[in-house]
């Protein structure tokens, strides 16, 4: 005879109807137990990150005014262009145009700097010029043509590039001369290539001040196709960014 034969013949009705009943309730106790946890049940800390499924918590669950600046990404400081932790000055390809930072350059200005806000937005700020340097052909000449490459400013890393070019005649500088800055890829004008991410500006300085977008790796920056193809009016817009004298050291 076996082993559960004889177990339910020792056992009585009674005891058996008993029997039943708990493993009824204990395969309904997951159910039951769910339905009845309340916030008092839960230990302090007891709800971790991993317990949480992504896109859980929605505006909707949070109380308005509850999210504080301490809640948010922390903001860096601005950093001067040039210094550790920035950008690097471009030297003209060939080290005869160096630009640097100029505090004082115009009126008020500090040295060229930038910074990347809680928000994803990068700002410029500060004043840098051009000066002619030792090597190459030892001039600092962006109105030659076959010389622009002297009006780059600086190349921005991949991290700190607009997805579109943009124009920005608001930056301050000497002759007039527009800042321009080179989305995510290359920009071809004619014979001239200008790199992915430069800055430039055809003048002998210029104020960043007041130049503010967002990145291309943003959610929030603007979307569609980038050209590498020849710009149109590519002349036009090269004097455009020249202003009105060019530039000759």
């Amino acid at each position: 005879m076996s082993a559960p034969t004889r177990l339910t013949r020792s056992m009585s009705p009674a005891a058996m109807v008993v029997a039943i009943l708990a493993l009824v309730l204990a395969a309904a106790g997951a159910g039951y137990a769910g339905g009845r946890i309340g916030t008092q049940d839960l230990r302090n800390g007891a709800v971790t990150t991993p317990k949480i499924g992504n896109d859980a918590v929605t505006g909707a669950k949070i109380r308005n005014g509850q999210v504080s600046n301490a809640d948010l990404v922390r903001e860096h400081r601005f950093v001067a262009i040039g210094s550790p932790g920035g950008p690097a000055f471009y030297n003209g390809g060939e080290g005869d145009c160096v630009w640097t930072g100029r505090a004082g350059l115009f009126p008020g200005s500090g040295p060229a700097s930038i910074m990347t806000d809680r928000f994803g937005v990068v700002h410029l700020a500060g004043a840098a010029e051009s000066s002619e340097g030792s090597s190459g052909d030892g001039r600092c000449d962006s109105s030659d043509p076959t010389e622009l490459e002297d009006g780059i400013m600086m190349i921005l890393p991949p991290s700190l590039r607009p997805a579109h070019s943009l124009i920005l005649p608001s930056a301050v500088s000497a002759d007039g001369a527009v800042t321009y800055i080179a989305g995510v890829r290359p920009i071809v004008f004619g014979d001239f290539v200008l790199p992915a991410g430069a800055v430039y500006n055809a003048d002998l300085g210029t104020v960043l001040d007041g130049i503010s977008y967002y990145p291309a790796s943003s959610h929030t920056a603007a979307r569609g196709g980038v050209s590498t193809e020849p710009a149109p009016g590519g002349k036009a817009l090269l004097r455009l960014l020249g202003g009105s004298t060019g530039r000759r050291h």
